[in-house]
C-alpha cells in the first residue's frame, strides 16, 4: 500500500500469538464492549449481510453532516445500523435513535442503478481509536463490497503538510488529497487526483483500520481528506467540497445540486476544481 509516511498508521491491535492469562489481560476483556450490528428488515436480506458495488464510508461528523443534508438521509430509513460501543451502553430502547452515537447504512441507488450498487455508511461521530479495528472488523462482517470502497474523512488545515512552499504555490482551504491501496493505484483509480497524500499526512483511526483490511484483502479503496479551515457543518463550501468528489460521481450517487452554494465546486466539473 503506497502509505504516506512509508508503513502501516499505529492501529490498535492484538498480538496474534499472545495466549496469556495475565489479570490484566481478563480485566480488560471483561470491560470489552462490541460494535453491534443490527439489520432492518427492508433490506431483504436472508442472512443478516449486505452485498454492494460500492461502500462508502463517511468517518466524521462534518463529513456525516454534510452527506444527510445533501442527501436528505433524512428522508430515507436506514437498511442497518452500526451500534458503536457508546451506544450499546446505553438503554436499548435509546440505541437506535441515538444519532451521534451510531453509524446507519443507507443505499444509494438511484434509478440507473441496480439496488444496493452503492451503499452508504455514514457516522456522524468520531469512533475512538481503540475501538477502529472491532468496528471495521464488524463492518465487512456484514457488507461485502465487490468493486471499491471510498472513505471520506477530515482534518484541520493545520495538519496539512506540502513539499511546497506558501511563496510557491498558495494554499486555499478546503482541499482534499487521496491515498489508496496498491490495487487501487494498480488500476488507476486515482488517475484523475491532482495531488495525493504525501508524508507526514496522517490517516489513522477507521480510515486507517479500513484500509489495512482492503490491503489484505486485495479490495480497491481510497481514502480521501478533506483539511479544512472551519470546523463543523456550518461551512457550506466545505460541505458541498468533500461531496462533490469525482470519485462519488463515478459511483453514480445523486447529489442535490440545489443544496450546492454558488461558489462551491460541482458535480462533473474536472477533478482540479476539488483537487487543487
Amino acid at each position: 500500500m503506497e502509505y504516506i509516511g512509508g508503513g502501516y498508521p499505529d492501529l490498535p491491535s492484538r498480538s496474534l500469538y499472545d495466549d496469556s492469562d495475565d489479570e490484566s489481560s481478563d480485566t480488560v476483556d471483561s470491560n470489552y464492549v462490541p460494535t453491534v450490528w443490527r439489520l432492518s428488515q427492508r433490506s431483504r436480506s436472508t442472512d443478516g449481510k449486505l452485498k454492494c458495488k460500492t461502500l462508502i464510508i463517511s468517518v466524521s461528523a462534518d463529513t456525516g453532516g454534510a452527506l444527510e443534508q445533501l442527501l436528505h438521509l433524512h428522508r430515507t430509513k436506514p437498511m442497518a445500523t452500526l451500534i458503536t460501543p457508546t451506544a450499546v451502553q446505553l438503554p436499548i430502547n435509546q440505541q437506535s435513535t441515538s444519532g451521534a452515537r451510531t453509524c446507519f447504512c443507507y443505499d444509494l441507488s438511484t434509478a440507473t442503478t441496480q439496488p444496493h450498487d452503492v451503499v452508504l455508511m455514514n457516522c456522524k461521530t468520531r469512533i475512538p481509536a481503540e475501538s477502529a479495528f472491532d468496528f471495521v472488523h464488524t463492518l465487512f462482517e456484514h457488507i461485502t463490497p465487490s468493486s471499491r470502497v471510498v472513505v471520506l474523512t477530515n482534518r484541520p488545515h493545520l495538519e496539512y503538510v506540502t513539499k511546497l512552499t506558501e511563496e510557491k504555490h498558495e494554499i486555499v482551504f478546503p482541499i482534499v488529497r487521496a491515498v489508496g491501496t496498491s490495487r487501487a493505484y494498480a488500476e488507476d483509480t486515482l488517475v484523475n487526483i491532482q495531488q495525493s497524500l504525501a508524508a507526514p499526512n496522517i490517516v489513522d483511526g477507521v480510515a486507517a483500520a479500513v484500509m489495512s483490511h482492503c490491503e489484505v484483502h486485495k479490495i480497491t479503496a481510497t481514502v480521501h481528506v478533506s483539511f479544512h479551515e472551519t470546523a463543523g457543518v456550518g461551512d457550506e463550501y466545505y460541505e458541498t467540497a468533500m461531496l462533490h468528489l469525482p470519485i462519488l460521481n463515478e459511483c453514480g450517487v445523486d447529489v442535490d445540486s440545489e443544496s450546492s452554494t454558488s461558489d462551491a465546486p460541482h458535480v462533473g466539473l474536472p477533478a482540479s476544481t476539488v483537487y487543487v
